[in-house]
């Protein structure tokens, strides 16, 4: 489009006559007014650097309400702060892209700060908010202090591009590969228990050797199919573990030809797996009749290694290798056999060979790399249905790797195996901190609870320190302390940087949990 150049006046005097407010460096103390991108009636321009400070002018807190807007999807960006600065926390679904507004945003504060980048090529029309000061809303709740805890390690050996999933509250995993010398393929499948936080072997996968499988479950049975063989050939097959009799039964093999690096979700009792092999057909198993049907192909373009989960009665799609990393979304509706496109995972880097997996009615998709065997990622987001968005969370506490396989068992979701570079057979478990006791097996003392400027740990002398550490998180989940191999019953730990608020301590042994309790930090 033809870009339009602004005269001087504009970028002087960002406030005109008819209320009009163009974007610019300052910081403005106004509750009316109709606010631009920085290219005002024009689109804006490349290369655009700025940040704007918004307060209210009537000791309320401002508010704005986007009618228009549109930026160069994956490339220009509105970060919207709730706050006086950038250091403030950003509103949810921020930094904005494409056609996807901030819809209102109302700050807790007084004020909101925005921050606009685009690159050196393209534009789009911008932005246009109604100005408002409204009453402060009450301040948001604090996030529960969700984390990353290290559970015991599959006794087999590491591996990537396997299955895992969960039937009744037992997670499993298997199958998958290592390539680093010599390409080796597993077939074994392991039964992971929560409550005694152990590993069973149980029957092999009954056609052998395959990686880059998937799987998914409907009621007491798993599923699991499709993936490369030993000899090299993509599969399009199908088979049922029973936990209850421990045994694999064959069923319909899906259409199509064979694939691997497929995705796979379960929807009101029925199986979808999809894409695979830099393919987009999607097909619907019904375990009743135990058969198979062709449904809308995935949009967009076909992929291989792509991340996926079901929340309640839709399924979802995104990022994966379509020459290239992606950070495309899609919600399937199994109704009305349609696609929508969803917001894009774009606060993060584009991905693929990504871990996926819902709970608590949240999607969520992390770690991955950015290419093949390139830059592998430990950051994680969560995606909120209702509003369409996405926010950053605690990132995996695990080697940064691709490849990992997921499982979900109650408000607890596990991730397995993977891989660097190097092959991982490690497990951690993410999960809501507040709901882990705090004294699971060790009965740890701390003192002075709250403290100032140090706090001492008291374990008792008949616990066995054996590959015994402390992990310090607060209440975002995020580490801010670890003391590895204690070898001392008694220590105190100094203050240091740790900001006033409640912490959390986590004692392994072993590389088990032993202990959880909570502190606080005057």
């Amino acid at each position: 489009m033809i870009k339009k150049l602004l005269v001087p006046v504009l970028l002087i005097f960002p406030v005109l006559a008819d209320g009009q407010i163009i974007m610019s460096n300052s910081t403005l103390n106004v509750c009316s007014g109709t606010y631009m991108d920085p290219g005002g009636s024009s689109n804006y321009v490349d290369n655009s650097v700025f940040t704007q400070t918004i307060c209210s002018s009537s000791g309320n807190c401002v508010s704005l309400s986007f009618t228009t807007f549109g930026l160069e999807p994956g490339y220009d960006f509105l970060a919207v702060y709730d706050g006086p600065n950038t250091s403030s926390p950003q509103v949810p679904g921020s930094p904005f892209s494409g056609s996807f507004s901030p819809g209102t945003v109302t700050s807790h504060t007084g004020c909101l700060t925005l921050a606009f980048t685009s690159d050196f090529v393209t534009t789009d029309i911008g932005w246009t908010a109604t100005i408002s000061c409204v009453t402060c809303p009450p301040p948001p709740p604090p996030p529960p202090p969700y984390a990353w805890t290290q559970k015991a390690s599959v006794p087999a050996s590491g591996r990537h591009r396997a299955v895992g999933l969960n039937i009744g509250n037992r997670g499993y995993a298997g199958l998958g590969h290592i390539n680093a010398i010599t390409d080796v393929l597993f077939d074994d499948w392991w039964e992971y228990d929560p409550g005694t936080n152990s590993w069973t072997q149980k029957a092999s996968f009954p056609p052998g050797p395959r990686m880059h499988a998937c799987g998914f479950t409907i009621g007491n049975y798993g599923y699991v199919g499709t993936g490369r063989d030993n000899s090299g050939i993509e599969q399009n097959d199908l088979y049922r573990y029973d936990p209850s009799t421990n045994s694999w039964t064959v069923m319909a093999s899906m259409p199509g030809s064979g694939r691997r690096g497929a995705v796979a979700f379960a929807v009101n009792g029925k199986g979808y797996i999809g894409t695979g092999s830099y393919g987009a057909s999607f097909y619907e198993y019904n375990p009743v009749s135990n058969s198979w049907t062709a449904k809308a192909p995935v949009p967009g373009p076909g992929r291989i290694s792509a991340a996926a989960f079901s929340i309640d009665d839709k399924g979802y799609i995104g990022t994966g290798d379509t020459g290239g990393p992606n950070v495309d979304f899609y919600e399937y509706n199994p109704t009305t056999n349609v696609w929508t496109t969803k917001a894009p995972l774009n606060i993060g880097p584009a991905r693929m060979e990504a871990a996926g997996f819902e709970l608590e009615g949240y999607g969520y998709i992390g770690t991955g790399a950015d290419a093949q065997s390139g830059n592998n990622f430990d950051d994680f987001y969560r995606y909120d249905p209702a509003s369409n968005t996405w926010l950053q969370i605690v990132n995996y506490s695990g080697a940064a790797r691709r490849y990992m396989s997921t499982f979900v068992l109650g408000a607890r979701a596990y991730g397995v195996f993977g891989t660097s570079g190097t092959n991982y057979n490690d497990l951690w478990e993410y999960g809501n901190m507040n709901s882990i006791e705090e004294a699971a097996v060790v009965s740890i003392k701390t003192f002075p609870n709250p403290f100032n400027e140090k706090i001492t740990f008291s374990i008792p002398r008949n616990v066995q320190l054996n590959d015994a550490s402390l992990r310090l998180m607060n209440i975002s989940g995020q580490v801010v302390k670890t003391m590895e191999h204690i070898s001392e019953y008694e220590f105190s730990i100094d203050r240091a940087s740790m900001a006033k608020g409640m912490y959390f301590y986590e004692l392994t042994i072993n590389e088990n949990t032993r202990a959880t309790g909570k502190f606080i930090a005057e």
